[in-house]
Order: structure tokens, then sequence, then C-alpha cells
């Protein structure tokens, strides 16, 4: 016995139907504020001992203001460099240029295209 065509689609549209009015009661219940929530954890037993981190015991730092200078050369001016002045800052660019194995130091300092900088 075959099934008449009416009643497989009565039965299709009933099963349409109770989708969607499911379909539109479980978005229902997901949205409403009552839902339950988990279950709460429970806390650790007291005698159990707990593990020190990492972060326990250091700080962050690098909160404060902190200066940092240092000397360079620039090179390739236009005839607006100068000859520094003696001192410090002569003295440590002097030093990077011979951990560079630059040679005549003195002679690239006093030339108008080039000029030390902060």
């Amino acid at each position: 016995m075959t099934p008449s065509p009416c009643c497989s689609a009565l039965d299709r549209r009933q099963f349409l139907v109770a989708g969607l009015a499911g379909g539109a009661a479980a978005l229902a219940g997901c949205a409403t504020p009552l839902m339950r929530g988990q279950t709460p954890e429970e806390d650790a037993p007291a005698d159990v001992k707990t593990i020190e981190l990492v972060g326990d015991l250091t700080r962050p730092i690098g909160l404060n203001w902190l200066k940092i200078e240092s000397v360079a050369l620039v090179t390739n001016l236009p005839n607006t460099g100068s000859d520094p002045p003696p001192g410090d800052a002569r003295e440590r660019l002097k030093t990077e240029m011979m951990t560079h194995q630059i040679r005549e130091a003195d002679k690239i300092l006093a030339s108008p295209t080039t000029s030390l900088v902060l």
C-alpha cells in the first residue's frame, strides 16, 4: 500500500511547521535572561598548597620616565656641517667610529659635509 500524495504533503507541512516553531522556541530560549548558568566551581580544599607562579613574584617596570641619549654622525650635508668642539660627545663619537674601524676620525669630523648630532 502506497501513501496518497495528499497525506505525504500534509505530513511534510506538519514537519516543517514543527521545525520552524521548534527553531523559534530554541532561539527565544537562548535570548532569555533566565538561562541557568554554569555550576559554580568548588573551592580548593584548605589543605592544598597553592602553586607560586612567576607573576606572583615579578612586577612591571618601565612606568617611569627614562632619558636615552646617544651620539651619531650625519653625512652628505650640503656644506652645512661643522667641526664639533672638544668634549664628551666628540670623544664618544670618535670611540664609536673606532669600533667600526673608521680611520682618520678627526678629519671626517672636521669636514663641512658631516656633523655630530645627539
